[in-house]
């Protein structure tokens, strides 16, 4: 592995070297929408990568779903109670990794990962007493991470929503460590929910991001909250690897040997989207700090409310100093916000003034070309100066960078000038050669130099 140290971790925070297990039960119509997410069908969401989409695999390929429920009805067959339309025919399970032990799963071969997270889904379904319906690895998202599907029963018919309590759930972690192990031994368990409390963790940090599932209380408007800080991280990170990417197509032209003028254009142009990259960026680091600010806020609104009349009684007078403090703290915040997209603004206005003269530059380049070519542009020798017939595209550039053009143009026209006058020349000397050659009294060897010559023109 290339670095097997991870610093320690603080009881209440989530481990980041630990593997963990979430399940969710579906029913048979949303059966449907996690296979078309988990294979890859039909439209996907932004986060998923469908470039890499190849890189996926299937272990387990899924049984079809009527199959399933068939089955399910075999097992429960001589009870009083049949299942309902709205069952949870099959059990929904996702593997995932804190950054740490992510990379560590990612230094295994293949194999190694296939078996991994094949242990994992198998010895869980042996726990809760079922079987393993699918499992697929997910390599075109931020992490690694595997789907698995379980028979929603167990084989006495049970209904695993009724199995999986909260120590049960515990002990399906501490199963998917032991499993994990038996091939990366530095993978951890995660640390457990009341551990993480008792040493001082807020419960919203201890629970699953499926607000809706597990916190049916908080309102809508704070999962959307953190949808868009999520959104707009990922979109901070796409951002930052593009402007990485320009970057090194920057450095690897810009050597130190001379450029071409078609070199010197991309240049201009790599530099260009460099810069509007990074304005980009600073706004987008602005909006980020803005939304966690308001998603802070929602929070801490949310906690307030849900708090006894009783409690509230109590601790009045802290609360109004935490709120105050808070208060103060979102105002610094804020007007740090608007500092800095008061910055993001000046720097996209220098990013618009450089685009604007590096366009002049280019149009002067692009001009100078042309000229040079048709003879609006040319070096008059008997007067020893520069003719230019339209000056319009040279005007309005940078001083520094006008004097050196000018004199690159002049010495550019005047080499033109001078080769011409010489070819002109050496064609009229030809000419007089050739009626030396064809004059009576010269000698007929001396004719077959001329006939030479016309067949090498």
């Amino acid at each position: 592995m290339k670095d097997t140290y991870a610093p320690p971790v603080d009881p209440k925070d989530a481990n980041p070297r630990a593997i963990s297990v979430r399940l969710k039960g579906l029913s048979q119509s949303k059966v449907y929408g996690q296979r078309n997410h988990d294979h890859r069908k039909g439209p996907q969401p932004k986060y998923v990568d469908m470039g890499r989409a190849h890189l996926n695999r299937t272990i387990v390929s899924p049984r079809p779903v009527a199959v399933i429920k068939d089955e399910v009805k075999a097992l429960r067959q001589g009870r009083l109670r049949e299942i309902k339309s709205t069952a949870c025919i099959v059990t929904s399970g996702i593997i995932t990794f804190g950054h740490v032990a992510a990379q560590w799963f990612e230094d295994l071969s293949i194999d190694d990962q296939n078996a991994t997270f094949l242990a994992v889904a198998s010895d869980i379904a042996a726990r809760l007493n079922t079987r393993v319906e699918g499992l697929v690895v997910h390599c075109d998202e931020a992490t690694i991470h595997a789907h698995f599907e379980l028979r929603g029963y167990s084989n006495a018919g049970e209904p695993l929503s009724k199995v999986t309590k909260p120590t049960i759930m515990s002990e399906v972690q501490d199963i998917a460590a032991a499993a994990a192990q038996r091939y990366c031994p530095l993978i951890e368990r995660g640390n457990k929910k009341y551990v993480r409390l008792a040493a001082g963790a807020d419960y919203a940090d201890t629970v699953n991001k499926s607000v809706k599932q597990l916190h049916r209380e908080l309102p809508q408007d704070l999962e959307h909250l953190k949808q868009k800080v999520t959104a707009t991280a990922v979109e901070i990170e796409d951002l930052e690897a593009s402007a990485a990417k320009t970057r090194r197509l920057l450095k690897a032209l810009e050597g130190e040997r001379a450029l071409s003028e078609r070199e010197l254009k991309r240049a201009a142009i790599y530099k260009r989207r460099l810069e509007e990259k990074e304005a980009a960026l600073s706004a987008l680091d602005a909006q980020l700090i803005q939304q966690r600010l308001d998603q802070h806020a929602a929070q801490e609104a949310i906690q307030l409310s849900r708090q006894s009349l009783a409690e509230e009684r109590i601790a009045h007078s802290h609360k109004e100093e935490r709120l105050k403090r808070g208060a103060e703290m979102i105002d610094r915040q804020a007007r740090a916000v608007k500092a800095q997209a008061e910055e993001v603004l000046k720097r996209k206005e220098a990013v618009e003034k450089k685009e604007e003269v590096a366009d002049r530059m280019i149009g002067a380049l692009e001009a100078a070309v042309d000229g040079l070519s048709n003879d609006a542009i040319r070096f008059d020798l008997e007067e020893q100066r520069l003719k230019v017939d339209d000056l319009t595209p040279f005007k309005n550039l940078p001083d520094g960078f006008k004097q050196r053009f000018s004199h690159a143009v002049s010495s550019l026209a005047e080499v033109i000038a001078v080769t011409r006058r010489k070819a002109r020349w050496v064609d009229h000397m030809m000419g007089k050669v050739r009626g030396f050659f064809d004059r009576e009294d010269v000698k007929k060897e001396a004719k077959g130099v001329v006939d030479e010559w016309e067949k090498g023109r």
